[in-house]
């Protein structure tokens, strides 16, 4: 996908007024969605995807209310991380 082709599908969803909220919808960085758009870094697959999804299937209501952020999963903050790899199962 081109610079040209991400803004318009970006103005076409409703997406392009508010550099903030849009990275905020497809979960990247201010700096990265400014970067896709001045073509200084190539937009990646996944994001082609999913803004192709959008255009297809419409944008989540989460996406629609004007001023509601979207809601991120938050996860309860263990005082000590254990890596994946070293966990055991307890049966």
């Amino acid at each position: 996908m081109t610079k040209e082709e991400f803004t318009e599908l970006l103005d076409r969803l409703g997406m392009g007024t508010s550099t903030a909220a849009t990275a905020q919808a497809l979960g990247v960085e201010v700096r990265s969605v400014q970067r896709y758009a001045d073509g200084s870094r190539p937009i990646p697959d996944t994001l082609v995807l999913l803004l192709r999804m959008y255009q297809a299937h419409g944008l989540p209501e989460h996406l629609l209310v004007a001023g509601e952020p979207p809601r991120r999963a938050s996860f309860a903050k263990t005082k000590r991380r254990i890596p994946l790899a070293l966990q055991t199962r307890r049966v």
